[in-house]
């Protein structure tokens, strides 16, 4: 809200925020799904998770990448096996995942794994 306010002279309410923020989010949707898709079927993809803060509590970000894609998701719920599956790239992924050998990934047995 500030930078509007700071760069534009735009005064907005957090409800104003709010409701772009849940437009852009639909917006976007159809992209991301596809760009989840993309990555689930490269047949190399890089897993990484970290843990970030959301008013004031742990969350996890989970990233997913090739060279030319990246899907992100955020998870409160931690970064393990349940947080990976509910992202929706690995349960379905059988190319190489490198990742940092986090034991979390053990579960996923349709692909193979290389460790950075």
């Amino acid at each position: 809200m500030e930078i509007l306010a700071d760069l534009a002279g735009i005064e907005v309410s957090t409800g104003w925020v709010t409701t772009a923020c849940a437009r852009m989010a639909a917006a976007v949707a159809p992209a991301n799904e596809a760009i989840r898709d993309a990555i689930a079927a490269a047949p190399v993809a890089y897993f990484d998770e970290t843990v970030t803060r959301i008013a004031g509590r742990n969350h996890w970000l989970h990233a997913a990448a090739t060279g030319r894609l990246t899907a992100y998701h955020i998870d409160e719920h931690g970064r393990a096996a349940l947080s990976m599956t509910a992202f929706g790239i690995l349960p379905r992924f059988t190319g190489v995942a490198v990742h940092d050998a986090y034991s979390g990934y053990d579960g996923f047995t349709t692909c193979t794994h290389a460790f950075v």
